[in-house]
């Protein structure tokens, strides 16, 4: 990640390693959002990325929902898939 601070004439670099072994649930949905935006959108470069990945990844990521938004998400993108 690069950031600038305000009047900055140079950018600053973040690095932080992003693990897959679950122990983030909230990377893993957001990263099952951002891939879901990316289908719907027919992007180029997500290459087969497809509705059933987003899905899968979202619904192994959901964590904890107490006012079921993740479920609604995950429910928009089965529905998104059945339209598309």
């Amino acid at each position: 990640l690069r950031y600038k601070k305000p009047g900055a004439a140079d950018s600053q670099l973040v690095t932080t390693p992003i693990r897959t072994n679950g122990d983030l649930p909230d990377a893993g949905f957001a990263a099952a959002i951002a891939g879901f935006g990316q289908v719907l959108k027919h992007a180029a470069y997500i290459k087969n990325w497809s509705f059933d990945d987003a899905v899968t990844l979202a619904t192994a990521n959901k964590g904890p929902d107490p006012f079921g938004y993740r479920a609604e998400a995950i429910r928009l993108m089965k529905l998104a898939k059945i339209r598309d």
